[in-house]
């Protein structure tokens, strides 16, 4: 944010850091076993 001159204060939006839930670890296994499943059956 410092490249956009950005300057934070009281009442601005603050940088959120992303953390990767259980959910997110559950979609990419389907998806990952579904892309698999996939191949296998063509």
């Amino acid at each position: 944010m410092e490249c956009r001159c950005y300057h934070g204060g009281e009442g601005r939006t603050k940088l959120k850091v992303m953390k990767a839930s259980v959910a997110d670890f559950v979609f990419l296994f389907a998806v990952t076993g579904l892309t698999v499943l996939m191949f296998f059956i063509r």
